[in-house]
C-alpha cells in the first residue's frame, strides 16, 4: 500500500473538484514527492513545474563549489536522471533546471500563476526566506504555499517570520499557508 506525505493528501482533498491545476515543487532530488503529486493530482493537473538546478550544496560545512562538485556532483546527476525517468510518463511535468529564485522570477515575468507551490529545497533560514519571498507572488489568491521539514530550525524560523497564519499538518513536518483572497 502506498503511503503519501500529508501535504499530498492535503492537496488532493483541497483540489478534489479542480481541473487545469498548475503547481510547482521546489527541490525535487529523485522525484519521489513529485511522483506522489503527479499520482494523486494527475488528471487535474495541466502543469507541474519541478524546480531543481541539481547543483551540489552543503548547508553545514563545505563552501568550496569545486569540492562540492567533486564529492556530490555524480550523486546529484544520478538523482536528476532518476527523477526524469520516474516522471517521464506525465506530459504535464516541466523540469526547470535553474535555481529557485531565478526560476520564480522568470515564471512571474511570463505571467504565470500557480494553484500551489511546495518548497523542499535548502533548509537554511536565509534560503527558505528567499524561496518564500520569490514564490509567494506566483501563488493565486486562495492558493497554497507549502513546504517540508518544519522541524529544521531554518525552515520553521523563516515560515514563522514571513507567513501568518500557517498550519502544520499531521506529523508536524509539512507546513501550509493559504494566500489570502485579498491582499491586506
Amino acid at each position: 500500500m502506498q503511503i503519501f506525505r500529508p501535504i499530498n493528501i492535503y492537496l488532493h482533498r483541497r483540489f478534489e473538484e479542480a481541473s487545469g491545476l498548475k503547481g510547482a515543487e521546489i527541490g525535487v532530488l529523485s522525484g519521489d514527492n513529485a511522483f506522489e503529486i503527479a499520482s494523486l493530482l494527475g488528471d487535474r493537473l495541466s502543469r507541474l513545474y519541478l524546480v531543481d538546478p541539481y547543483i551540489p550544496y552543503d548547508e553545514n560545512s563545505i563552501s568550496n563549489r569545486d569540492e562540492l562538485n567533486y564529492r556530490y556532483g555524480p550523486f546529484m546527476q544520478k538523482q536528476k536522471e532518476k527523477a526524469r525517468r520516474k516522471l517521464e510518463p506525465y506530459s504535464f511535468v516541466n523540469f526547470v533546471y535553474e535555481p529557485s529564485v531565478e526560476a520564480a522570477g522568470r515564471l512571474l515575468a511570463e505571467g504565470e500563476l500557480l494553484d500551489f507551490v511546495y518548497i523542499d529545497a535548502t533548509h537554511t533560514e536565509e534560503e527558505v526566506r528567499k524561496d518564500i519571498t520569490a514564490w509567494l507572488p506566483l501563488v493565486k489568491p486562495g492558493g497554497v504555499l507549502s513546504g517540508h521539514d518544519f522541524n529544521f530550525k531554518g525552515v520553521s524560523a523563516a515560515v514563522r517570520a514571513l507567513l501568518e497564519p500557517y498550519e502544520l499538518l499531521p506529523g508536524g513536518t509539512d507546513w501550509v499557508y493559504i494566500k489570502p483572497e485579498k491582499e491586506k
